[in-house]
């Protein structure tokens, strides 16, 4: 189990990219627009993986990568174990999309 999150690798004011997160995510459009014009330090989405809400959480991940692969901007990524918190972590580790993809898929074997 680990836990993510993810933000936009680079600070954008993208309209498109603003919806996608309010549609996914439920955050009001002011907070999503504030969290893309922050780059990587603006985190829109963050959840432990593998818990009883997988499904759920695969389903907005999914939709979080290829909404943004579709606009065009790309996703930073970011992993930490299960056991850490954010703000106390010293272990994050970047990943990209495949790799995440490849973790949700890892559920269904």
């Amino acid at each position: 189990m680990s836990k993510i999150s993810i933000s936009l690798a680079m600070p954008s004011n993208n309209l498109d990219a603003v919806k996608l997160i309010h549609k996914v995510t439920g955050l009001p459009l002011g907070v999503a627009k504030e969290k893309i014009l922050m780059g990587e330090k603006g985190v829109f989405y963050f959840t432990e993986l593998f818990l009883n809400d997988h499904v759920t959480r695969d389903k907005e991940i999914r939709a979080i990568i290829h909404g943004f692969h579709e606009i065009g901007l790309d996703l930073y990524i970011a992993e930490i174990p299960y056991d850490q918190d954010w703000d106390a972590a010293v272990d994050i580790d970047r990943i990209d999309e495949e790799i995440l993809e490849n973790m949700l898929d890892s559920a269904y074997d």
